[in-house]
C-alpha cells in the first residue's frame, strides 16, 4: 500500500472537481483518496457526490464523520472516501481526525494536498519517486506554481529566520537548482498545501497541533520536525498549481482580519518553542516587526496601529487561536 491522499473542501465544488480531474489518473493501484467536506452548503457537497458517481462509479463510498471515525475499515474496492462533517472543523483538526482513523491501515505515506490546486500529469509519480530515492527525508513538498501564471513560483519550501518568521526560497534559486538537475533540495519549512509524510514519522511525532483553527499548522509542524532533527525536502520535479488563498477570500476580503489572524498565530505558536522569558522578549520585538511590516506594505499608520494593537491584545490574552478566538477576530474586524 503506497499512499493515502488527504484533502479538505469547503464551499468550493468547482475548485474541488477540477482538482479531482487532475488527481484521478495519478492514483496508484493501492492508493486511497480521502476527501472531507467541512460543512459546506448541501448543494456544494451534492455536486461533489455527482462527480464521484460520474467518474468513480463503484469505487467510492460516502460516509458521515461519525461513521468514518467509528466504523471505517480499509477496503481496496473503495479508492475514494468522501466524508461529510456536520461542522467546520478547521484545517488541523479535520486532517488529524482522518490521520487518526487511517494511521494503522498500512499506508507508507500520508500525502496532504489542497483542493484548490491542479496537479501536473506526473506530480505524484515524481513525488513518490523522490521519497523512495531519498530515504533520509521524512517529509517533502513540491514545486508549487501559481495557477494563474504557471511559470511563476508560489512556494517550494523555505527556511526560518532569526526573528521568528519563515522565508520562502526565491524562484531564481529554485529554477537554478532545477537547471542543475537536482531532484531534492533541503528546506526547514514546507507548506501544508502539498506535503508528503512518512507514516512512521507521524506515528511518532503526530501531525498538526490543534491550537490553530486556520493557518500556522504547517509552521508549527515544521518547527517540531526541526527540533526532532527530521530532514525536510522539496521534490523539485513534483509540480502543481495553486489558486492562492481562495479559502481566506471566501471567509472575508478584509486585510485587517487576515493580518490579525496570521500575526497572532505566529506569536502564540512561538510560545511552544521558547522559554517564558525569551518568549516575552520575542513578543515585544515581534509586535514592532508587525507594525513595520504593515507600514512597509502601505497600509497606512492608522490601520497598522489598529492591527498591531489587536495582535498585542489577542497574543496576550490567549494561548490558542482556536475556532472561538478565530470567529471573535472575524466578527470584530471583517468588513
Amino acid at each position: 500500500m503506497r499512499s493515502a491522499i488527504v484533502t479538505l473542501t469547503w464551499q468550493d465544488c468547482d475548485d474541488t472537481t477540477e482538482y479531482l480531474d487532475s488527481l484521478r489518473g495519478q492514483l496508484g493501484g493501492d492508493d486511497c483518496f480521502y476527501l472531507l467536506d467541512n460543512a459546506s452548503n448541501p448543494e456544494y457537497a451534492e455536486k461533489i457526490e455527482a462527480w464521484f458517481e460520474e467518474n468513480a462509479t463503484g469505487q467510492y463510498k460516502i460516509m458521515t464523520l461519525d461513521d468514518f471515525v467509528n466504523e471505517y475499515d480499509y477496503n481496496p474496492a473503495y479508492r475514494y472516501i468522501f466524508i461529510r462533517s456536520p461542522e467546520n472543523l478547521g484545517f488541523a483538526v479535520a486532517n488529524n481526525i482522518i490521520f487518526d482513523v487511517i494511521k494503522d491501515k498500512g499506508f507508507e505515506y500520508i500525502t496532504l494536498i489542497n483542493n484548490d490546486t491542479l496537479l501536473s500529469p506526473d506530480t505524484l509519480q515524481k513525488l513518490y519517486s523522490a521519497m523512495e530515492g531519498h530515504k533520509e527525508y521524512g517529509v517533502m513538498t513540491g514545486d508549487i506554481r501559481y495557477y494563474s501564471d504557471r511559470s511563476k513560483l508560489w512556494n517550494a519550501g523555505g527556511y526560518f529566520t532569526f526573528y521568528g518568521d519563515k522565508r520562502y526560497f526565491s524562484q531564481k534559486k529554485i529554477d537554478r537548482m532545477k537547471a542543475r538537475g537536482i531532484e531534492v533540495m533541503d528546506c526547514e519549512f514546507l507548506t501544508g498545501c502539498f506535503m508528503c509524510c512518512r507514516t512512521e514519522l507521524l506515528l511518532k511525532y503526530g501531525l498538526f497541533t490543534d491550537k490553530f483553527f486556520f493557518g500556522e499548522d504547517d509552521f508549527n509542524f515544521c518547527m517540531r520536525m526541526k527540533k526532532a532533527g527530521i530532514r525536510l525536502g522539496c521534490a523539485l520535479g513534483a509540480v502543481l498549481y495553486h489558486k492562492v488563498s481562495s479559502s481566506m477570500v471566501k471567509t472575508s476580503s478584509n486585510d485587517d482580519y487576515r493580518n490579525i489572524v496570521h500575526f497572532t498565530n505566529r506569536i502564540i505558536d512561538q510560545k511552544e518553542f521558547m522559554t517564558p522569558l525569551r518568549w516575552r522578549c520575542f513578543r515585544r520585538v515581534y509586535l514592532g516587526i508587525v507594525m513595520l511590516k504593515m507600514l512597509k506594505n502601505r497600509y497606512g499608520f492608522k490601520t497598522s496601529k489598529r492591527v498591531t494593537g489587536a495582535v498585542a491584545f489577542y497574543s496576550r490574552k490567549y494561548n490558542t487561536v482556536d475556532r472561538d478566538v478565530f470567529m471573535d477576530i472575524c466578527e470584530r474586524y471583517k468588513q
